[in-house]
């Protein structure tokens, strides 16, 4: 296996497939034309699906196919480091081995646990995804990415609220300090308010690559998804709510 990557689109990468360190241990499956990691997080509320075809990369030459586990933290610890414009993967016995002009490292490798995700998400022989999840989903709109306005309040809880035709999302703490910030006027959609938890709900926000994503949002257990998507990835993020509620 020899893989080529700019420097920070293989951070990125590594982000999306650790959904920004809410998955412990995720798997990574290098296939001889694509990169696949599916993963849910052990509380089954969040799911990170990555397809990066094979064009996404500067070099990608992989002869046997390969599955391995890594230590999310750890991992997105150490390449947080990596300096340089681009970086060569390859994989010894149980390593991955990461290098740049001026730095080496190895990931050990670790064993993972298989996951059902049968009934939530499509894998084609090619690797492209799709949902299978037969639910209706009131909002599918494209959104700027929601990072500056889901910074830590010190609340647990996120609503997105839909009134009006606008969607709108809110933070409040229980000492009368409050945020709301418009996301998408003028939509065709009926009022619902639904609430997720600030840390799942900032950690999916912050693993996609784009500044702008397809979101798919419906009131009651509906889950929202987002999908960031090029001619070269697919990333599809898929958050189940925590509670929904109605005034």
């Amino acid at each position: 296996m020899n893989i080529q990557v700019e420097t920070p689109f293989f951070k990125a990468m590594i982000k999306a497939i650790c959904l920004n360190g809410g998955i412990d241990t995720p798997k990574i499956s290098f296939k001889k034309d694509y990169l696949e990691a599916v993963n849910i997080d052990i509380a089954n509320a969040s799911l990170s699906a990555c397809h990066f075809d094979k064009n996404a990369f500067l070099e990608y030459e992989v002869a046997e196919e390969e599955e391995i586990g890594i230590e999310a933290e750890k991992v997105m610890k150490i390449i947080g480091k990596l300096s340089g414009d681009e970086i060569t993967m390859s994989k010894d016995k149980n390593s991955l081995v990461i290098v740049t002009e001026h730095e080496k490292l190895k990931i050990p490798t670790i064993e993972t646990t298989k996951q059902n995700i049968s009934k939530i998400l499509k894998v084609s022989e090619n690797g492209e995804l799709s949902i299978e999840m037969d639910v209706t989903f009131l909002i599918n709109e494209t959104i700027p990415v929601l990072k500056k306005e889901l910074e830590s309040m010190g609340v647990m809880v996120t609503v997105f609220e839909m009134k009006d035709g606008r969607l709108s999302l809110m933070q409040e703490t229980t000492d009368g300090y409050s945020f709301q910030s418009d996301v998408r006027d003028g939509l065709k959609c009926e009022d619902f308010t639904i609430m997720f938890n600030t840390d799942y709900l900032k950690n999916v926000f912050d693993s996609v690559i784009d500044d702008e994503v397809l979101v798919k949002l419906g009131s009651g257990s509906t889950p929202m998804i987002l999908e960031d998507k090029t001619k070269n990835y697919q990333l599809l993020f898929i958050l189940v709510p925590r509670v929904e509620y109605n005034e």
